[in-house]
């Protein structure tokens, strides 16, 4: 699913077709109501018009909190010369933030998004990762790429 995003990221002429592929992601993991924004009161129930500003407020914050860290995230490709170890350890902080702002990203994920922030000299560790069927954590991975 990140490759969705990864793939086709926002240019400027692309809006419509970029804001497609973000509905379906955020669908698919269960988090559309972010970007639905609109809060269903029952009929019985009212709410001043400044508590439900204020709310809302919040629930734009985070969104756009998750949305922020989501997005650096996305856009960390491993520089040239740079030390895997330390590209690994760049990742993780935003994987801790990610979480921190409510986001909930599968290890298998995580992973994924690491293969595809590294430089094409890892291309052929990840093809034998997934030829292999192996499962690792972050940090066996972070050990297996430094070997």
């Amino acid at each position: 699913l990140i490759s969705i995003l990864t793939e086709n990221k926002l240019n400027g002429d692309n809006f419509q077709e970029w804001k497609r592929n973000l509905l379906i992601v955020l669908n698919c993991e269960k988090h559309k109501f972010i970007l639905d924004g609109l809060l269903k009161l029952s009929p019985k129930r009212e709410i001043s018009g400044d508590i439900l500003t204020r709310l809302l407020d919040v629930i734009c914050k985070v969104a756009l909190a998750r949305q922020s860290v989501i997005t650096n995230l996305i856009n960390s490709l491993q520089k040239p010369n740079t030390l895997v170890k330390e590209h690994m350890v760049k990742l993780m902080r935003f994987f801790e933030e990610v979480e921190e702002n409510g986001a909930e990203l599968e290890v298998n994920t995580h992973i994924e998004i690491v293969f595809k922030s590294l430089t094409n000299e890892f291309a052929s560790f990840r093809a034998t990762y997934n030829l292999g069927n192996k499962a690792f954590t972050l940090t066996q991975l972070m050990k297996e790429l430094k070997s």
